[in-house]
């Protein structure tokens, strides 16, 4: 039976790509300058993130200057930043903390996957554990199949 997996942390958090994702799609990054006063409401805050990525969701403790936005395949939390530069207060957007957002279909293939890999690691265990030597040969080629099925699935992902 063959080793080769697909890597699965190609779908994990990856931070390098969605700061290039934001300087391809010339959004902000960390320097979206809102002004030298503080948003009066968390409203007037999200006012701002939607200007400048399209979309934001206020998140957190009401009142808080925090909103989600969803920026390409990640899930972007928005802060309120400021310095103090010649002792005028600037505020600015933060991004501080991204999620990979993988559509329903990545989730629901890489969950099979996962299966997969799971019942494949149970059928050797049950092969090393029980049978002749003829017996293991049939479930390693039922094993080789079930994998050429699973590899099958993720390569027909556009991930």
């Amino acid at each position: 039976m063959s080793n080769k997996r697909t890597d699965l942390t190609q779908f994990e958090h990856d931070e390098q790509k969605f700061y290039r994702y934001l300087e391809e799609q010339d959004l902000p990054n960390n320097n979206w300058f809102i002004g030298t006063e503080r948003p009066k409401t968390a409203y007037d805050f999200q006012g701002h993130v939607k200007e400048a990525y399209g979309n934001g969701t206020l998140t957190g403790t009401p009142g808080d200057y925090c909103c989600l936005a969803e920026v390409g395949d990640y899930d972007a939390i928005v802060t309120l930043e400021w310095d103090n530069d010649n002792d005028v207060q600037e505020y600015y957007l933060c991004i501080e903390e991204i999620v990979p957002n993988p559509t329903a279909t990545e989730r629901d293939l890489i969950a099979e996957l996962k299966r997969c890999y799971k019942l494949l690691d149970d059928a050797n265990d049950a092969m090393s554990r029980y049978g002749d030597e003829e017996e293991h040969q049939d479930i390693d080629n039922v094993c080789d199949a079930y994998e050429a099925v699973c590899n099958a699935l993720a390569g027909q992902g556009r991930w």
